[in-house]
């Protein structure tokens, strides 16, 4: 899809390129009679701001010609170059001529740019004619030959001066030249316009694909990311399963000199009961011990392999009396239920679920919270 996206761009572009030596190859045909003039006012313009005493094109009629620009510009460097571009004003041309007058004042391809697209935006008939060059003087007429002027009179209405012809025939040849204009603009807007839809086309697909590698790469990242905390959480456990099992070996059984003696390990020893206070904001129990601390503990956890275990709340009035007087504090970052967090009139704490724990780094970790209700 990108290959032939790519051929088809080269295409327009090679397309765009012959469309533009195609319409430079008609600077040499004759210009109209209002194409000529506009021409000129241009290369005053162009020469007025190349002067710095030029004023902007926007305060000057749209088709603004010589005479009006004399209106505005007072400066002798205007004077001069006015009463120039002003004997050229009835001499006609083509574009070829142009860039020889504009020589004299400012840059050429600026004064031809503005006026091909003049033209281009102001397509003529052939009923703008051109200025007509003078009349040829016969010079080998003698002056003493006679005049009829019975021949004069008697001559067909039909019949048309040279000069006349002549400036039709350049009007029809200025008319077709802005036609042509015209109609090359407009193709090449057309080739420029399915340019920018096929450049537009290729960054929506460019940036579809874009979106749909990074939805994957997203997908493999969280898949990775997964497996690495499980991964890393199966070696938590398996550390602090170690780490009991060697704390809880009889020192009798391990022979410092290296070894153990009679090569027999110690395993953890049946269930264990331990006693633990309130867990803090990461939910860890503060403090664990052996009895019952009245006024500290409130959970009683048992434990087979000394990692894993599950919790309940004591069963004693002493503890739930404590435990009720902050249950938000006490209560509410290990267990859950319905209302637990008001305590008024409530005297005594059943848990409906035992939570579960885990041993992390020395210290046990609410796993699943317990479920309790009050009762008065």
């Amino acid at each position: 899809m990108k290959r032939t996206l790519s051929v088809l761009l080269v295409i327009m572009v090679s397309i765009a390129t012959a469309v533009t030596l195609r319409a430079e190859t008609d600077e040499s045909k004759p210009l109209s009679a209002k194409q000529w003039q506009r021409a000129i006012a241009i290369v005053g313009q162009n020469a007025a701001l190349d002067g710095r005493y030029g004023h902007p094109e926007s305060e000057f009629p749209e088709e603004y010609m010589l005479d009006d620009l004399n209106k505005v510009y007072k400066s002798s460097k205007w004077k001069k170059v006015y009463e120039y571009l002003k004997s050229k004003e009835t001499e006609g041309g083509n574009i070829e001529k142009i860039r020889e007058i504009a020589k004299e004042y400012t840059q050429p391809a600026g004064v031809v740019r503005k006026l091909k697209e003049y033209i281009a935006s102001h397509p003529e008939s052939a009923s703008n004619t051109p200025p007509a060059s003078p009349a040829p003087v016969d010079s080998e007429v003698p002056a003493t030959q006679p005049v009829n002027t019975a021949t004069i009179d008697a001559a067909p209405e039909e019949e048309m001066p040279a000069t006349d012809s002549i400036a039709i025939i350049n009007a029809t040849a200025g008319g077709s030249t802005s036609e042509s204009h015209g109609g090359w603009a407009m193709v090449l807007d057309v080739i420029l316009l399915l340019m920018s839809a096929a450049a537009l086309y290729f960054a929506w697909i460019t940036k579809k694909e874009n979106a749909e590698l990074k939805k994957e790469l997203d997908y493999k990242t969280n898949k990775l990311n997964s497996q690495f905390e499980k991964f890393s959480k199966n070696i938590t456990t398996d550390l602090n399963r170690v780490t009991y099992l060697v704390n809880r070996r009889r020192p009798t059984d391990i022979d410092f000199d290296g070894g153990e003696k009679d090569g027999t390990e110690v395993a953890y020893n049946g269930p264990k009961r331990l006693f633990l206070t309130k867990p803090d904001a990461n939910d860890y129990f503060i403090r664990t011990t052996e009895v019952v601390e009245i006024g500290n503990s409130i959970f009683e956890l048992s434990t087979n392999d000394g990692v894993t275990g599950t919790f309940k709340v004591i069963d004693n009035p002493e503890v739930h009396q404590f435990a009720l007087m902050m249950p938000t504090e006490n209560l509410v970052r290990a267990c859950t239920g319905k209302g637990i967090q008001i305590s008024n009139g409530k005297t005594r704490i059943v848990t409906d679920r035992e939570g579960t724990a885990r041993l992390e780094n020395g210290r046990w970790h609410v796993a699943v919270k317990a479920i309790i209700h009050y009762e008065a």
